[in-house]
């Protein structure tokens, strides 16, 4: 039986979320898959789970003792991978298999958004250029989730033993289906959430923090309120922020256009409660939370960046505005809201390009990249 050892930074956020279909396809295989991260949930689909006392940022500690545990572990279990995910799982892994690579483990890495990108700040190409040109040299594969990302890593990260392009990391499409929630669910739904039938719904689901930028939707709530006076945001994400958006929002006068709901289970319904989706992040690789919109049938305007432009072609599936530009994102949303044939015809091509993403076809290019590479 081969052994892998799947590396990410928590099980809650990020293991648990977006890694238990490739788990259990791995298992299927006849692999045996073990977890090694910070386990603030468990995670009783592998084989074996170890806590590291990593933290979701690299600098707050735990670095090293979860470099020294990672590296005792591969030496005693006989991995033949690891497959590490996150900045900090990416960081501990490649580190703690550096002496090991010529004892036979391969070193597979999943990035989820190059830390530097094209139109990126200078603090993150001082950073994270010279971080993956150094630790690229221990990376067997390194797997992208866009294009903008294969290409910056073809052309900066030479020392990579392999660089392959996958359609993401899978979604359950079936469960964000178009029109999977029947009207008389739907209106309970709203209610449920103290929404009014007249109430045009904008969501966006993200962790508040200052990458997801959702400062900017409130700008363009602020700017869209007197043309569609029953506008209401609905934010879907636990808030590592402590309040600070809703105080925003009150400043704003709009704390009672503003819903946050924090960490939810029940993100298909929701999406089927809303109208249209914002996406206001600032960088992303390939994010699910638009490829869940999408398949649930929810026109799409979102801020510029590399993930999301691997996803909408601008007026075909969706809208695109600058970075930072809440009039150019306010203007699309006012567009979609006025004219129900441009929303039908922006989502009929939508749900038709997301079928590619999901989790059975991007288990399937995984699977195909495990044999490529002979592991």
């Amino acid at each position: 039986m081969k052994k892998l050892l799947l590396v990410a930074n928590v099980s809650k956020e990020h293991i648990r979320k977006f890694h238990i279909p490739f788990i259990l396809r791995m298992k299927e295989l006849g692999w045996q898959v073990d977890v090694a991260c910070r386990l603030d949930e468990p995670v009783p689909e592998c084989d074996h789970a170890y806590d590291l006392p990593c933290d979701r940022n690299p600098l707050r500690g735990g670095l090293t003792e979860s470099i020294r545990m990672l590296r005792q572990l591969v030496r005693e279990n006989g991995y033949d991978v690891v497959h590490c995910n996150t900045v900090t799982g990416a960081i501990v892994a490649r580190i703690a298999c550096a002496p090991l690579c010529k004892q036979g483990v391969r070193v597979f890495y999943t990035c989820h958004g190059m830390h530097f990108f094209k139109g990126a700040p200078a603090s993150r190409w001082i950073v994270g250029w010279p971080m993956e040109k150094l630790l690229a040299s221990v990376t067997d594969v390194l797997i992208t989730i866009n294009s903008e990302d294969r290409e910056m890593a073809q052309k900066h990260l030479g020392a990579c033993g392999a660089i392959e392009k996958i359609d993401g990391i899978g979604v359950n499409l079936d469960k964000y289906r178009r029109g999977s929630m029947p009207p008389g669910e739907r209106a309970e739904y709203r209610r449920s959430l103290g929404i009014e039938p007249e109430d045009f719904v904008i969501t966006y689901v993200a962790e508040l923090i200052a990458n997801k930028n959702q400062q900017a939707l409130l700008n363009m709530l602020a700017l869209i309120r007197d043309e569609i006076p029953n506008a209401k945001l609905m934010l879907v994400g636990p808030d590592h922020e402590d309040g600070k958006l809703l105080r925003q929002a009150e400043q704003m006068g709009l704390k009672d256009r503003v819903l946050c709901l924090g960490w939810r289970s029940d993100v298909p319904q929701l999406l089927g409660c809303s109208d249209l989706y914002a996406a206001s992040s600032r960088s992303e690789g390939l994010p699910l939370n638009i490829i869940e919109a999408m398949c649930s049938g929810l026109p799409v305007a979102a801020l510029r960046n590399r993930g999301h432009c691997e996803l909408i072609e601008h007026g075909r599936n969706g809208f695109l505005a600058d970075r930072e530009d809440a009039r150019g994102l306010a203007d699309h949303v006012l567009a979609l809201y006025r004219d129900e044939a441009l929303r039908s015809r922006i989502t009929a091509r939508a749900t038709e390009d997301v079928n590619r993403y999901d989790t059975a076809n991007v288990l399937e290019q995984l699977a195909a990249i495990y044999e490529k590479y002979g592991a």
